[in-house]
């Protein structure tokens, strides 16, 4: 029984240190303001990537992916890209939109 407790007890810690997969940043697509005109502005959203070195290729790619799982969690369908910044690390900005149908 002490065994059993011990296990049960270990298993919920560790659970408790898992999180929730990010939405599915697919399901957000890339437009321009004409293309979101009809639609409601949710926030602003934005991503910085975590590499460096000679991964920083992928770095861009992987800033907008971070932004649209973003816009995903807000319920958005589209993102219009605001701007690119490279200062000492890369990062994207954008709106986030829900567009009807």
């Amino acid at each position: 029984m002490k065994r059993w407790i011990t296990t049960t007890a270990l298993g919920a810690a560790l659970a408790g240190c898992a999180s929730a997969p990010p939405q599915a940043p697919g399901t957000v697509t890339d437009a321009d303001a004409a293309a979101v005109s009809a639609c409601r502005y949710l926030g602003e959203v934005g991503g910085t990537p975590r590499w460096t070195g000679a991964a920083a290729a992928f770095a861009d790619q992987h800033a907008r992916q971070q932004a649209r799982a973003q816009a995903a969690r807000l319920g958005a369908t589209h993102v219009v890209w605001t701007g690119v910044y490279n200062t000492s690390t890369l990062s994207v900005r954008g709106k986030a939109y829900r567009c009807p149908g």
